[in-house]
């Protein structure tokens, strides 16, 4: 799980046919800001928290930086799910998505 690995990871992590790690990690600021871990640059995630969506093989669509309270995310899961988000080509397309969007959770 992705929540497990922290900046002083200095284990090679495998992922899509690539090796990362953490080379720059500095074991005397380990309680300050450090070095980002090559997965996390490879993956955009420059803010945290951040959720991060993949297709059913794996492939990476997205992250989507900050914290989502539960309709947020459904509109995301929906998005994702039914491949919607092939169809957003702007960011007039994605606001058109979240205005048409019905959620089913209930308050």
């Amino acid at each position: 799980m992705l929540s497990n690995l922290t900046p002083k990871e200095t284990k090679k992590l495998n992922f899509m046919n690539k090796t990362f790690t953490n080379p720059k990690y500095d074991e005397s600021r380990s309680q300050k800001r450090n070095s980002s871990h090559e997965f996390t640059r490879f993956l955009g995630i420059n803010a945290y928290p951040s959720t991060l969506f993949f297709d059913s093989q794996m492939n990476y669509i997205s992250p989507v930086k900050g914290y989502l309270n539960p309709k947020q995310i459904e509109i995301y899961l929906h998005l994702f799910k039914d491949d919607n988000y092939k169809n957003i080509k702007s960011q007039e397309d994605f606001d058109g998505f979240v205005k048409t969007f019905k959620s089913r959770i209930k308050v």
